[in-house]
Order: structure tokens, then sequence, then C-alpha cells
């Protein structure tokens, strides 16, 4: 039987589900493939409800392996002077990634140190993101610089999105250009009675998560929107937050996001998922940070969504969005054109490296 292994970034949702949605299609596929899922035990955790990861944890193929990256994003400085930086794919031993015929690597370069012929998946670099943000930081420059000439020494096969892939993804060689993967939602054609449904969503970013809340907290006290919108609060938020009768909580593994005209949220590849394959406007909040600027202007520039400033006066923007019957007829266009079989695609360019 072919092994594989899928080695998921631990920064966020989005990775795990891009990474369990292959996983599963690739399954589906090939009757003689095993998967490992190796990813951090919090995903798991919060996804325990998701169809296709329950799907997963029944198939006699599929297995499970924990591996805790330290790899992640953050605004805090001493993570960037702290050794683990350059050590912590020693962690990675544990797999033992070159017993597996294909390894596929969700954003971690590492992974070509243990099996150089890792099929990388991503439309960032983690190196890239840092350098860009702290570029005065030792570990960072040193950092970048290994990261680096793995990818000169191995030259991967990259899957990339091809809306949203950054520039020094771009420039590499071997890339494979994918449409949008959608992730297992309940959506479809949105309500047209009452007042626009409004999502908050954070994202599983702390550093995202504190101004979604922060937002969310004066637009409650303050009573803003009240009747021109429906707030819905991702439950993630929720639970860390006092009851309160200003707004509803939304769950992902239950709710239907067509009683969702539009969501807040960082825009993080998860999130532009969830909106893309919903048909569902995108009003981006984010910190600093050279993926959230660079997805949020791609958002921009193909129709889908907008930067927003914080707090009360994106929601007069939001409700003139949907006041306007031709900026909504618009933005139904544009997202009708994305391409949205990226899974399908993805699929298929890996079927090669399983014969």
């Amino acid at each position: 039987m072919t092994r594989a292994c899928v080695l998921i970034c631990g920064n966020g949702l989005g990775h795990i589900r891009r990474g369990l949605q292959i996983a599963s299609a690739l399954l589906d596929r090939a009757k003689s493939l095993s998967i490992s899922v190796a990813c951090a035990t919090w995903q798991l955790d919060a996804l325990t409800r998701w169809p296709v990861l329950q799907q997963l944890r029944e198939n006699p193929r599929a297995d499970f392996k924990v591996v805790e990256p330290y790899i992640h994003w953050t605004l805090q400085r001493e993570y960037y002077k702290d050794a683990r930086l350059l050590t912590w794919a020693d962690k990675l031993n544990s797999l033992d990634l070159p017993s597996f015929d294909l390894v596929i690597s969700d954003n971690l370069v590492e992974a070509l140190r243990y099996h150089p012929g890792t099929v990388l998946m991503g439309s960032f670099f983690w190196h890239d993101i840092y350098r860009t943000q702290f570029p005065d930081e030792p570990l960072v420059l040193e950092y970048w610089e290994s990261c680096e000439e793995l990818l000169r020494k191995h030259k991967p096969t990259i899957i990339v999105n091809r809306y949203f892939a950054m520039p020094a993804v771009r420039e590499r060689v071997r890339l494979i250009d994918v449409g949008m993967l959608p992730p297992v939602l309940r959506g479809g054609r949105k309500r047209a009675t009452g007042a626009p449904g409004l999502l908050i969503a954070g994202g599983a970013s702390s550093t995202g998560a504190k101004s979604i809340r922060s937002f969310l907290e004066e637009v409650v006290s303050k009573r803003i929107g009240e009747g021109l919108v429906r707030l819905f609060v991702e439950r993630r938020i929720a639970q860390e937050l006092p009851p309160n009768d200003g707004w509803s909580v939304f769950d992902y593994d239950a709710d239907d996001f067509r009683q969702i005209n539009a969501m807040i949220a960082r825009p993080g590849m998860g999130a532009i998922a969830d909106c893309v394959g919903t048909g569902t406007p995108m009003f981006c909040v984010y910190e600093t940070n050279p993926e959230m600027e660079h997805n949020a202007k791609t958002l921009e520039r193909l129709g889908l969504g907008w930067s927003m400033d914080l707090p009360g006066a994106c929601l007069d923007e939001i409700r003139a969005f949907f006041e306007n019957q031709a900026a909504q007829a618009m933005y139904e266009q544009r997202a009708a054109a994305i391409d949205k079989c990226g899974l399908e695609q993805t699929v298929q360019n890996l079927a090669p490296f399983l014969r």
C-alpha cells in the first residue's frame, strides 16, 4: 500500500481544514493509499464535530500523528529571539518522514530536510513573512537563510492558490496553480428578507481575535447597528465573552451560511475560502502582517472584499453596500467568476506522485 503524510502548519484552522479535505479526497481517489495526518492537538480538538474530520477518523486507511510546530504568527518580538525558531523542526524526526512515499507539507518548508521529494502547499512562506516584518532580528535572518537553502537545494513542487500566492512564492520555478478550495459548509443563496446577517469571526489567531473582540464589545455596548443588521459571533469568540442579547452565536458545524450576508474577519485563507465558497462578501480587519495586507489587497482587486477601520464606522459602510443593488450585483458577478475547483485540481496534480 502506498503511504502518504500530510503535514499541517499549526497556526490556524484554515490550514488543517484544507489538509483534511485533500487527505479525504486522495483516499477517495486512490484505494491502495493510506494517509497519516500530522497536526497540532488543538486543531483536532477545535474541529471535533467537522464532518470531514469525523469521516477520516472512521477511515481505516487514515491515522493521525501529533506534532506541535513552533511556527506561527505573532507580533511579540520575544518569539523571534527564541532559538526554537531554528530547532523546532527536530520534532519532525518523530514522524519518520523518509518512510513515506509522498509527503505533502502545508506551509512548512522544513519537511524538505527529511523528505527531499516533499510537495509544498501554500500561498506564502513563513520565513518570507518573518523577514518582511522583522528584518532586523538576527534569528529571523538565519531562519530565512536556512529555509531558502532548502528551497534552492531541492527545488520542490509547490501547489499554490492562483489568486492569493505571494510574490516570494510566485518567483519559484515548479509551481502548480489551483483555484479556491471552499470548505464543507452549509451555504447557498442568501436570505432576502429581514435585516442583513453580519458574522463577526476572529479566526484562530490570538492577535486577530483580540482586535475582533474589541470591536464586538464596542458595537454591543453602544448598540451600534441595532435594527440595521443581525449580529452573529463565531463560537470561539463568543465563548470568551459574557452572555449578551446583542448578538447570536454562530456555529460553523451546525449553522447555515444562508443567514449570513457579510462577514467581518481577518483575511486568512480559511476565512477567505469560507466567504468565496458561500458567496459572502468579506470586510477585512487585521493586524500588521504582510500576508494579511496582501490578501486584503487581493480581495479588493477581485471585488470580493474590502479593508475596514474599526470599530463602528464600518457598519455604516456595510449597510451602504447592502442598500446598493448595483454593488451587490457586481459582487455576485465577480464571485461567480472565481475558480472554486481547487480541491479537484490539487488531487489531480498530486496523483502522479502516488504512482
